[in-house]
Order: C-alpha cells, then sequence, then structure tokens
C-alpha cells in the first residue's frame, strides 16, 4: 500500500554510496564538501581577498 511505497522511497533517499574522491561511504542525498578556501573568497569582499 502506501506505506509500503513511503518507505520504499525513504530507504531509497538513505542509500549509502562510496565517496569518489575519499573512498568512504556517505549518505547519497549529501551534498559534497565545500573548499575552505572558495567559502572564504565567496564570503569576504574583493578588498579582503587582496589582502
Amino acid at each position: 500500500g502506501k506505506a509500503a511505497r513511503e518507505a520504499e522511497k525513504a530507504a531509497a533517499d538513505a542509500s549509502w554510496v562510496p565517496d569518489p574522491v575519499t573512498g568512504y561511504y556517505r549518505p547519497a542525498n549529501r551534498a559534497a564538501g565545500a573548499d575552505p578556501a572558495d567559502l572564504r573568497a565567496a564570503h569576504l569582499g574583493q578588498t579582503y581577498a587582496r589582502a
């Protein structure tokens, strides 16, 4: 029934896959980690990025 389909969908959402960079398993629906240098450049203004 409907509950079985919802449980099947939840199981598919929580599947684990190997990370292509590290090789460790991670949830398939998790985004890749952001690079700290890219985050810094995105959040700081141009005057701070040159310093």
